[in-house]
């Protein structure tokens, strides 16, 4: 990010200072994760992988090939992040990751509220994270022009995560994790 003014722009110190922490840490970080709660997830959860509604007035999920056994914050934040616009999340996000929390505690008994807070800050961390890598490794000017022909604007692919990160905890989550 030090060498990319734009993006540098894009992200507050703290993120710079937790995803330097988290990149120069990262043993310490992935053996906090090894124990997590797991659960199976999906892997690339959005509306483009629904079908709505069926005849019981219910969603279908299809397209498994990215499946894993992993947190059950992974396909929440996933959705967050590429479902939702900004506005959307502001209006509903809270509302949207309580009711997820209250079904997916039905079905993996022993996941707290704690738990799934933390590893909602983890996974969004991941979530920016990506995407500072994904501008970092392309030609900006290419992904400003694709973005502007879509009708996006490109800095929101790193302010909401980034907002999201500061939002879900992300920042706290990584640094207690570290210690």
């Amino acid at each position: 990010i030090q060498g990319n003014p734009e993006l540098k722009l894009l992200i507050d110190i703290e993120a710079r200072e937790t995803l330097a922490l988290l990149f120069a840490n990262s043993t310490a970080w992935a053996d906090h994760r090894e124990r997590a709660t797991l659960t199976l997830c999906h892997g690339a959860y959005h509306p483009g992988q629904m079908f709505f509604p069926t005849a019981q007035n219910d969603f279908v999920v299809f397209d498994w090939q990215m499946a894993l056994y992993g947190s059950g914050a992974v396909d929440l934040v996933f959705v967050l992040s590429t479902a939702l616009t900004e506005d959307q999340y502001r209006s509903h996000g809270q509302r949207l990751i309580e009711v997820y929390f209250n079904i997916l505690s039905e079905s993996v008994p022993g996941y707290s509220s704690i738990e799934f807070r933390s590893d909602l800050g983890h996974r969004a961390m991941l979530v920016l994270m990506a995407r500072l890598i994904a501008f970092l490794n392309t030609n900006l000017d290419e992904a400003k022009a694709a973005h502007a022909k879509r009708g996006r604007d490109w800095r929101e692919r790193i302010t909401y995560p980034a907002l999201l990160a500061t939002d879900l905890g992300g920042y706290a989550a990584v640094r207690a994790a570290i210690g």
